[in-house]
């Protein structure tokens, strides 16, 4: 068994017959001997469960799900606690001299890399334009990300499986597929409610679905793509009578009533749904 480089005192990396092992050195006042544990990393770094909080995200089963032979090779860590007296040298001797029983250990999380690399499982579920899509998360040998909708369910194609950036990767998804349907409704829709020119952007507004600006500078939130359809339609439709009615005035409110019948249902949508999709 060797040691490697360290930049953290309690923090190591060991390799015991050819496998490399994170190490964890805990003093604790506690403990009256050393203990060792072999863990899988997501639980020394995570704990049990390992979570992402993203809009829209519900997740009804915490467990795993992946394509089959696309399982890659766990990753463990040895946790040491041991009273703070103990030379920290004696501890990294112990953990030497239980090598074998290390590996031991590895061998009792068959399935436990399955747990560690989807912390979402097959409960996950994500909203788009109204309705629920399935989130299947799994590795992949290759360098860049691939987030494909396939019917309703949302393929996540991740380089070695790291979910670490997961919540980066769906929303740069919504994002395009936000602007996709944006610049594929927004025309039809100018057409009829201005000739004024406009342009268009995609943002993070904060507490807000959309802006205009008396120049015709048109911007839309990137969760837009969530809300069912007459709901971002009418966020299209309220900007663009914008363009016309600077204003929130009885004129402005007729004029969404002409283009956008249902809008009173697409507020009360909004109302209801705007905490959760801002969460």
């Amino acid at each position: 068994m060797a040691a490697g480089k360290n930049t953290d005192h309690n923090r190591l990396s060991l390799e015991v017959n050819g496998k490399t092992f994170q190490c964890r050195l805990n003093p604790n006042p506690n403990n009256r001997h050393i203990r060792l544990r072999v863990l899988p990393e997501y639980v020394a770094e995570e704990g049990m469960a390992a979570w992402i909080r993203f809009p829209g995200l519900t997740v009804d089963a915490p467990t795993s799900e992946w394509l089959p032979g696309l399982l890659p090779e766990a990753q463990f860590c040895i946790a040491a606690s041991f009273p703070p007296w103990v030379p920290r040298q004696q501890v990294i001797l112990t953990i030497q001299t239980n090598a074998e029983w290390i590996l031991a250990q590895t061998q009792r999380h068959p399935h436990v890399h399955t747990a560690a690399l989807n912390p979402l499982g097959p409960g996950a579920k994500l909203w788009y334009r109204g309705q629920y899509l399935k989130l299947l998360v799994f590795p992949s040998q290759k360098s860049r990300v691939k987030i494909e909708r396939v019917g309703t369910q949302l393929y996540c194609s991740l380089p070695g499986g790291s979910t670490a950036l997961l919540t980066r990767y769906l929303e740069k998804w919504y994002r395009q597929e936000t602007m996709r349907l944006v610049t594929k409704k927004l025309p039809g829709l100018a057409e009829t409610i201005s000739g004024k020119p406009y342009t268009v952007k995609v943002r993070s507004h904060r507490n807000r679905w959309g802006s205009c600006s008396e120049e015709g500078r048109l911007s839309f939130n990137w969760k837009l793509s969530m809300m069912p359809d007459l709901v971002w339609e009418y966020v299209l439709i309220h900007e663009l009578v914008h363009l016309e009615e600077f204003n929130h005035s009885r004129a402005f409110w007729e004029r969404i009533q002409q283009h956008c019948p249902g809008y009173k249902d697409a507020k009360r949508w909004l109302k209801h749904n705007t905490r959760w999709l801002n969460g």
